[in-house]
């Protein structure tokens, strides 16, 4: 499969790049806190022509180095219609509930300043909830799962080997799912979204969290109290 992996010192965060096997042709899925570089690094190892940014959502440690890849590659970020508002600051509104923020990783570096990207594109998905992008051959389908962050994010790939997976961003985790207590958080929209994800995807696809292991969709209908709790709503 055509996609690697860049975890970010703060938080953990999972930095997804994602490269066509036939074309190079290479996108940068959620690159958090000090990613740029190493993402960078392993664009330039590989000969990869970077085409894009996506965000699955709006939060700091899944976009900090936006603007940095954006500008590297001359790159345009793509982010859904309703987390843009993020982008302009995507500290806002967390510091009351005692997070962590960049700097504790970034200290007195100019990264540690937040810098909206230059060139943002909006995603604007169907009344389904989904949307669909394209760069050269590889190809994504975005659905909308709000309740982390009310432009929450999940995108399939195709392109990049024999099977399709899932970049679930901060929706589903390998033994949990997104926490829905933060600005913009809704709990009845998580469930929803939950039952979408797992009836709007194959159950043997792999999932790509924005934080930790790898799993299958599958794997978590089977095991997660979180996904039964909201099948029995």
């Amino acid at each position: 499969m055509g996609i690697e992996t860049v975890v970010s010192p703060f938080l953990g965060e999972n930095c997804y790049l994602v490269a066509s096997p036939s074309t190079g042709d290479a996108v940068v899925v959620d690159p958090g806190v000090a990613t740029a570089g190493a993402a960078g690094r392993r664009i330039v190892e590989q000969g990869w022509r970077p085409v894009a940014v996506l965000l699955t959502h709006g939060h700091p440690d899944h976009v900090w180095d936006a603007a940095e890849v954006s500008a590297t590659w001359s790159i345009p970020v793509y982010v859904h219609r309703r987390d843009e508002p993020y982008l302009d600051n995507p500290l806002a509104g967390m510091a009351p509930f005692g997070l962590p923020t960049p700097g504790l990783v970034l200290g007195s570096r100019p990264s540690a300043t937040w810098h909206r990207p230059a060139d943002v594109r909006v995603i604007d998905t169907a009344d389904d909830g989904g949307a669909h992008l394209a760069f050269g051959d590889l190809a994504f389908r975005a659905l909308a799962c709000p309740g982390h962050t009310p432009g929450s994010t999940v995108f399939e790939v195709t392109g990049v080997g024999p099977d399709p997976a899932i970049l679930t961003g901060d929706v589903l985790f390998r033994d949990g799912v997104g926490r829905t207590d933060l600005p913009g958080g809704d709990r009845a929209a998580m469930r929803s979204s939950l039952v979408s994800l797992i009836r709007s995807f194959d159950h043997s696809r792999a999932i790509l969290p924005g934080h930790g292991a790898s799993s299958t969709l599958g794997r978590e209908v089977v095991s997660s109290p979180y996904l039964a709790e909201a099948l029995e709503v």
